[in-house]
């Protein structure tokens, strides 16, 4: 599968609008394993319209919801949003994490500002700081090399 956002948002819409291609990205998420975890992507914001209740909401709590399939309902809300959907992706483990942020090297930073660039719209949150505050402490501190 090549990136779905390929060629922006109104190519994007017409993939989207396409059955047959939209059945195989259906297919090819459900292939992928971890790559696809709808139970860890979760809509973070959208602009206004039909489903903008399900900001904060992941993409497992919309299919069950709604009775579609999680590769299904991934592709419905961005959809019914014209491909103006942010998400954020818990795509690692505790143990992954605790391990990078206990290395010496290891820094905090974020993608966490607002840029405010595009006035016709509101800025996204674009980073997981907007969901969850600020890093977490890892103890014990590494020591100083």
């Amino acid at each position: 599968m090549g990136c779905e956002a390929d060629g922006g948002p109104d190519a994007l819409l017409a993939r989207l609008d396409n059955p047959k291609t939209r059945e195989a990205t259906v297919a090819d998420r459900a292939k992928t394993g971890r790559a696809f975890l709808p139970e860890a992507t979760v809509i973070a914001a959208m602009p206004p319209g039909r489903s903008s209740s399900w900001a904060g909401s992941t993409i497992q709590d919309i299919a069950a919801t709604t009775g579609r399939d999680p590769a299904e309902a991934s592709l419905d809300v961005p959809r019914a949003h014209r491909a103006q959907v942010w998400i954020v992706n818990h795509a690692m483990s505790e143990a992954d994490v605790d391990t990078v942020l206990r290395h010496p090297l290891s820094a905090v930073v974020s993608d966490g500002w607002e840029t405010g660039l595009d006035h016709r719209r509101p800025p996204p949150p674009p980073s997981l700081r907007h969901v969850r505050p600020g890093p977490r402490p890892v103890h014990p501190r590494p020591p100083d090399p």
